[in-house]
């Protein structure tokens, strides 16, 4: 009964530690399936706002691709108006120069000023009910001939103006109309105070040289009608040159100055193109840019990032609205299906709670069972028990038979030899009539005899090993008299230890054996010490802390490599089977990483160590104590 009883504590107290290994709580708190159908849920619900997210973006990259090309369309076909603004001027400016009587008047005198005047103001006023606003200033090659109004362009502006169109006649005599500005002036404060200038000369109709200069004076607000009405309030137009200054724009204040919104930056200016980008400066703003055809400049158009993709940003907030509302849905079905499904799983917990208590007829009834798998599984777990509490019984009898084939391979392990030199030199001493220590020999070898036919502890503590194998000791030593010393280093704190029983006889057996094959006398000396970090790398020995050690080491014949790695080996030779022996019994009890080292050099001597876990009384040792080295 013994077995029976230990195997089913030993099972008992594996469920309770399983049990107990979960984290403990209030009763409230929510119960790990519960928890695990929530966190489902949530990860769900993350998943989802995730893969809304990656859309969203994705959107806005594919989306933002098209507005890119949208907007730049757009842009081409915004710049149209203002070219055809400039191409109108340009028009108007030329048929004044190439005027007869504009080039007479130049030329040669002739003509009358009332009648060129006259002449100018119609194609003025032609051009201003087009929304052309211009003044018309004519200058022979000294001075100023005509001004069509006042008042009249200051005369270093004109002179600049003229210098100009000089040197591009010279440059290119068949594109020689110059544009420039823009002028900001101080003494006028309507159509005119800020204003750009296009000048082409006058040539001589015979001779084609230049005789003098047209030079028009446009208002800025005639650029700036002819995109006007594309501004919004989350779009803004202007016209800036290739450096970013200001030409035309909404607020007059800025014309002559570097863009207020972005840190634009044209890109190959001098190929005059179209392009775009987002200012560091303003990352949420994106530009657009369009060369006016004929010009340097460039149409801008900033816009609103958000205001872009509005449409998307509103798709999304709905996409998440559905997704709370899918949230708040899904509740109450998870709510009603962690009923149908934890009702049998609580029922199947409760009843391994019995089981954990050794209430091994525990069964779980038809109703609890549930349904598909968790009946399954229910069922299982009956089949499950039963067969446990059958085997219970059945692993108390082999646990009673293990016991004693233990106790019956262990008698064997008496040599032969050894009980009949033993009883054979008691003999010889009865003959020699030395009664006194024949009697002690048979005392001795009796208490042998006793522990190890009679004993029915496998488990005693390191301090009762050693009171045996002194018996041994000194059954040997009145057998072979002074040949060998014996010298025990036990410190207390190992003595308490438990250690298989009768496991230091075959090692002190060998070492006496082989070390008598010397002439001299052979020194064995037993230690035993705690250490944390005892490790054999060429077996299958790992770090363990915590480990009791016991080394047997002797000064005899030792052995060479070759012999060394063949002693624990399966064989027949009765030395031998006393190491295997005691080898197998400690992995059998302690796992395969404890066991016998062996350490040895032939001519030197041989040390036996063996490594267990360190116990007293079949409790750890928790607290931290010396090596005793």
């Amino acid at each position: 009964m013994r077995g029976w009883n230990e195997i089913r504590n030993r099972i008992s107290d594996s469920i309770r530690e399983m049990k107990h290994a979960a984290p403990k709580g209030s009763g409230r708190r929510l119960s790990y399936m519960k928890r695990y159908f929530l966190k489902m849920l949530l990860l769900i619900i993350i998943l989802v706002g995730v893969l809304v997210f990656m859309m969203t973006r994705f959107s806005k990259s594919v989306v933002g691709d098209e507005i890119i090309s949208l907007h730049r369309s757009i842009l081409n076909q915004t710049i149209r108006q203002p070219a055809e603004t400039i191409r109108s001027l340009k028009e108007s400016l030329e048929k004044i120069t190439e005027n007869t009587r504009v080039i007479d008047w130049i030329v040669g005198g002739e003509g009358d000023t009332e009648e060129i005047d006259a002449y100018i103001r119609d194609e003025i006023y032609g051009n201003y009910k087009k929304g052309n606003k211009f003044r018309i200033y004519i200058y022979d090659l000294d001075e100023l001939r005509y001004a069509s109004d006042s008042p009249e362009l200051p005369e270093e502006e004109a002179r600049e103006a003229l210098k100009q169109a000089a040197l591009l006649e010279q440059k290119n005599p068949k594109d020689n109309r110059y544009l420039g500005g823009p002028l900001q002036s101080g003494q006028e404060q309507g159509l005119y105070r800020h204003s750009f200038y296009l000048t082409q000369p006058i040539k001589d109709l015979l001779s084609g040289s230049v005789r003098g200069y047209a030079l028009m004076q446009f208002s800025e607000v005639v650029l700036y009608d002819s995109y006007s009405d594309m501004i919004e309030k989350d779009r803004d137009y202007c016209i800036v040159d290739a450096e970013g200054i200001v030409l035309s724009g909404k607020n007059k204040n800025h014309i002559g100055l570097p863009y207020q919104k972005n840190d634009i930056v044209i890109q190959n200016r001098e190929a005059l193109g179209s392009g775009y980008g987002i200012s560091k400066a303003f990352p949420d703003n994106v530009y657009f840019y369009e060369n006016i055809s004929g010009t340097e400049w460039f149409l801008l158009e900033n816009a609103d990032i958000h205001h872009l993709f509005a449409p998307i940003d509103r798709m999304t907030f709905f996409s998440f609205l559905l997704l709370a509302v899918f949230a708040v849905c899904f509740l109450p079905v998870t709510a009603v299906s962690l009923r149908v499904i934890l009702k049998p799983i609580d029922a199947i917990k409760n009843k391994m709670d019995m089981v954990a208590r050794g209430e091994l007829q525990a069964r779980i009834e038809e109703a609890e069972k549930g349904k598909g798998e968790l009946s399954e599984i229910a069922d299982s777990f009956n089949y499950m028990v039963g067969k446990l509490e059958s085997q219970v019984d059945e692993i108390g009898v082999m646990e009673r038979k293990k016991h004693l084939l233990q106790l019956d391979f262990l008698q064997t392990q008496i040599n032969p030899h050894f009980i009949y030199n033993t009883l054979s030199s008691i003999r010889f001493y009865v003959e020699m009539g030395k009664n006194e220590a024949a009697e002690k020999m048979l005392i001795d070898f009796s208490k042998i005899l006793r522990k190890t036919l009679s004993s029915s502890e496998k488990m005693i503590s390191l301090r009762e090993e050693r009171e045996t194998l002194l018996y041994y000791i000194d059954l040997q030593k009145a057998r072979y008299r002074d040949r060998f010393e014996v010298e025990f280093d036990m410190p207390e704190n190992t003595l308490s230890c438990i250690v298989p029983d009768f496991i230091l006889q075959p090692i002190v057996e060998n070492a006496i054996f082989y070390s008598l094959q010397k002439k001299q006398v052979c020194h064995i000396v037993i230690r035993s010490y705690l250490d944390p970090d005892v490790h054999l790398t060429e077996s299958n020995f790992q770090t363990r802390p915590r480990t009791l050690c016991i080394s047997v080491k002797d000064d005899g014949i030792g052995m060479d490599e070759d012999k060394l790695s063949t002693v624990l080996d399966k064989g027949m030779n009765m030395n031998k089977v006393g190491l295997r022996n005691v080898n197998e019994r400690l992995k059998l009890n302690f796992g395969e990483e404890y066991g016998i080292r062996i350490l040895s050099e032939e001519g030197v001597g041989t040390e036996v160590i063996l490594s267990m876990p360190v116990n007293m009384r079949g409790k750890n040792l928790d607290e931290n104590t010396d090596s005793g080295r």
